[in-house]
């Protein structure tokens, strides 16, 4: 019976079979019958799952800003056990519609929770609502798929915009059905928004936005208005 004997690499072939590219691995242990763990290199370990942090802090009664849907009341914080883990969750009340929804804490940032905006960003606010009109699409249904896309995003600012664009252009041309409701949707959390901001009542924050919007269109070349004489 023939016996194999395997003989120890030299340090030289030890260093040169560490350096084999990790593609040629399984032929480097082949070469090396003993010596596969001399070049193993320890997997990493696992680093603890850590929650989230969120930015804002959060209490009850406070009024945040929920994407999509505008202005809400955080009406509860309260803890719920999923799969053995204790999470945080806030409850809100959306000021518009009345819809209730729980949100993890954890999870605030990521879906786009935020403070009302302050006195300087709504001034930016109403610098895009005077803005020009930006030319868009002719055919209504591309238009209104562009439009769709840019309120998907949950940008106030984006949103100001079409806000805008449509209702300039319901004024010059007219609008679709479905276009209209669009613009409902996109101006309702908007103006409750501009009410909470200057804390004055919805009906006078529609008023300054459709005030706005005339402002800017007196000039669509954003060169603004000439008075008479």
């Amino acid at each position: 019976m023939l016996v194999q004997r395997v003989l120890p690499l030299p340090p030289s072939a030890v260093q040169a079979t560490c350096q084999t590219p990790v593609r040629q691995w399984s032929e480097a242990k082949l070469a090396a019958p003993g010596h596969s763990r001399l070049c193993e290199t320890p997997r990493p370990r696992a680093l603890p799952a850590h929650p989230e942090e969120h930015s804002m802090q959060f209490t009850q009664g406070q009024t945040v800003v929920y994407p999509h849907h505008g202005p809400a009341t955080v009406t509860e914080i309260f803890s719920r056990t999923v799969k053995g883990n204790v999470i945080e969750y806030l409850k809100l009340e959306v000021h518009e519609s009345k819809l209730s929804v729980s949100v993890p804490v954890s999870k605030a940032d990521q879906v786009g929770i935020r403070a009302v905006l302050d006195s300087a960003k709504m001034d930016a606010l109403f610098d895009v609502l005077r803005a020009p009109t930006v030319d868009e699409e002719e055919k209504w249904s591309r238009r209104m798929k562009d439009n769709q896309e840019k309120i998907k995003v949950g940008d106030i600012f984006t949103i100001a915009g079409v806000v805008r664009d449509l209702s300039r252009r319901n004024d010059d041309k007219g609008l679709s059905l479905a276009e209209r409701d669009l613009l409902r949707h996109a101006q309702g959390p908007l103006v409750t928004e501009i009410a909470l901001s200057l804390d004055i009542a919805f009906d006078a924050a529609e008023a300054a936005l459709h005030a706005a919007l005339a402002e800017g269109s007196t000039d669509k070349t954003g060169g603004g208005s000439t008075a008479a004489a």
